[in-house]
């Protein structure tokens, strides 16, 4: 059996891209909005990495215009092309910033003003809202909450403590823009980047109710070795309790990419397979998790293995890296070991992966010579994964991809050359 072309580093990088073009909300939105029934007047918010996308397709599929749109995203999140009747506010990410706040009480004001009691309000969801829509809590400023998310990651927190956190510091998140927005009619469509697809902590859950406390968002700060005061003073906050007017959902996820993959491999011919574990935990301890299953687990040659999710990084050096980097680095070097010929890659679905310009990266044996085996091993020790690959190969860069769906690894294994 051959490849799907003779290049494995090449062949892994086109069923990722395939796979990221198939999820786009051009191909997965549209049968949501067919049955849409939905009258003036309502106001279209669009708000994350996805965000253009979503509001583009939307607006296209849709016949009754809204009376108004706005969409929050960033400047690296604008695709080349999109509807000229966008109105777009730009914010900052992954830490929220200056221009998000601005662009979040602007947004919000005009929908309170605009849009009466008895109207309604189309949410589009994607993954980074978090730190693109934000309004700090009374007696809080953007930069505390914008200093508690960058220790918080630099320190290795997953998306579920980051964003427990984030909702209890925020005037929005944890419900409060259902609660703010009440009693007009709420209709969520969310792309999810959070893997079990919890509501409340996609984008922190600016309409769900919040399942975390004050008191579990000062345990996790004080885990962290962060000081748990700034929670001070939010127990007494008022609690939203009515969400009867919001209405949510998913339209995509991890495993729609996962199976967007898996169709891509299997329609050539090519034998695919799932592996039993998501990437989570430790980007490094991830990648030596997959090799060594990997190792022993493969009993038919060549194929394709592939499974999704996000890891985190622990920054212990002062290199420029990211976590897709770390895993494919990571899974190359241990699986140098074997006698297999092999090939992995890792990225992230939105195009960025850590303050790089790259989604992630690819490795295959036959570029992975013993000589590199030292400089990788310092490159993951200083966190410095970008150069080496950017010296030695193997950068992925897709630029805006328009989804976001958290990571995508494939590995292809097959017998010793």
């Amino acid at each position: 059996m051959k490849m799907i072309n003779g290049n494995i580093a090449q062949d892994l990088e086109n069923i990722i891209l395939e796979s990221i073009r198939n999820c786009h909300p051009e191909k997965t939105f549209p049968s949501w909005l067919n049955n849409l029934s939905i009258k003036a007047p309502y106001a279209l918010l669009s708000i994350g990495k996805a965000a253009v996308s979503m509001a583009d397709v939307f607006i296209h599929h849709v016949q009754v215009p809204p009376v108004m749109n706005c969409v929050i995203t960033s400047s690296e999140y604008l695709p080349e092309k999109y509807s000229d009747n966008l109105n777009i506010f730009l914010g900052e990410h992954p830490y929220p910033g200056e221009k998000t706040e601005q662009s979040s009480r602007t947004v919000l004001d005009r929908i309170l003003t605009d849009i009466p009691d008895y109207g309604h309000i189309v949410l589009l969801l994607s993954g980074g809202g978090s730190a693109l829509f934000e309004i700090p809590q009374d007696g809080l400023t953007i930069k505390d909450i914008s200093d508690v998310t960058k220790n918080l990651m630099k320190k290795g927190a997953d998306i579920q403590a980051l964003n427990t956190v984030r909702k209890q510091i925020s005037a929005v998140k944890g419900g409060k823009l259902a609660q703010l927005l009440y009693p007009r009619k709420i209709s969520a469509f969310i792309m999810s980047d959070v893997m079990g697809d919890n509501l409340d902590l996609i984008a922190s859950g600016p309409v769900t109710p919040d399942t975390g406390t004050p008191e579990k968002a000062r345990e996790i700060l004080s885990a962290y070795g962060l000081n748990p005061n700034i929670i001070k003073g939010i127990d007494t906050q008022k609690r939203n309790i009515d969400f009867r007017h919001v209405s949510t959902k998913i339209i995509s996820n991890n495993h729609t990419l996962i199976d967007a993959c898996r169709k891509t491999i299997e329609k050539k011919g090519k034998s695919c397979r799932l592996l039993p574990f998501p990437l989570s935990g430790e980007a490094s301890d991830c990648g030596k998790r997959i090799a060594d299953y990997l190792s022993t687990s493969v009993k038919t040659f060549p194929v394709y293995y592939i499974g999704g999710g996000e890891t985190s990084v622990t920054v212990r050096g002062n290199g420029i890296g990211g976590r897709n980097m770390e895993v494919t680095l990571k899974a190359g070097l241990e699986l140098q070991k074997t006698p297999y010929t092999w090939g992995v890659i890792c990225v992230g679905s939105d195009g960025i992966d850590g303050p790089t310009d790259a989604a992630g990266a690819v490795i295959t044996r036959s570029r992975f010579n013993k000589d590199m085996v030292q400089a990788a091993e310092k490159a993951l020790k200083n966190n410095d994964t970008y150069s080496f690959f950017k010296t030695h190969g193997g950068l992925i860069k897709t630029g805006y991809t328009g989804i976001h769906l958290n990571d995508l690894f494939i590995a292809y294994i097959d017998k010793p050359a």
